[in-house]
């Protein structure tokens, strides 16, 4: 199993506007993109979540009146520490870690993926979300009907989001190729 691609930390937020994660000094701003899959490890949640801006950031306002004009090792020093890149993440599911399922004594299938209904903690870390995660969301990928299930295990998250009473924005280009895929195969409701 591939290491996981750790982003940065949770540094505030809320369940209506989303959260915001201070980006790690490893990371660079320029590769993150608007509409990636990021998972965010809270204490007793896992909350599946999507990029919606990036930002740039500093810690002292004063520096950004008289800014390092091409001097590569005080941009260096002052970067990630004075100024760094700040992610919007909005949570779109969660699910409960295993090691919370066993202390709840509760059953895999009830503590599967819900709507979001909290918010992680404060510097909970943020990865990258992996094959893995991707496969927890939409479902394994059989090769021989590959189109066909990842289209129906999609579907059926819509589904259950719609049915949950989640307003879903189909404003992210991933979310809205995924939508018409969906339209243009004709699943209807019944299929679930």
């Amino acid at each position: 199993m591939a290491p996981k691609n750790y982003l940065g930390i949770v540094i505030q937020g809320s369940l209506s506007q989303g959260l915001e994660m201070r980006l790690d000094v490893a990371q660079s701003v320029e590769d993150l993109r608007v509409g990636r899959f990021v998972v965010v490890e809270g204490a007793n949640t896992r909350f599946f979540s999507m990029l919606t801006d990036v930002t740039l950031s500093s810690s002292n306002p004063n520096i950004l009146l008289n800014p390092p004009q091409a001097d590569p090792f005080l941009m260096a020093v002052l970067s990630g520490v004075t100024t760094f890149g700040t992610v919007k993440l909005q949570p779109m599911l969660m699910l409960a870690k295993q090691d919370a399922v066993a202390q709840q004594g509760e059953e895999d299938d009830t503590m599967g993926l819900r709507p979001v209904k909290t918010v992680p903690s404060h510097f909970s870390p943020v990865y990258e979300a992996s094959a893995r995660d991707f496969a927890l969301v939409f479902g394994e990928e059989d090769p021989s009907i590959a189109q066909t299930a990842t289209l129906t295990s999609a579907a059926r998250s819509i589904w259950r989001l719609r049915s949950a009473s989640i307003s879903i924005d189909l404003s992210s280009a991933a979310t809205a190729s995924l939508a018409n895929r969906v339209r243009a195969n004709h699943f209807s409701t019944a299929s679930f």
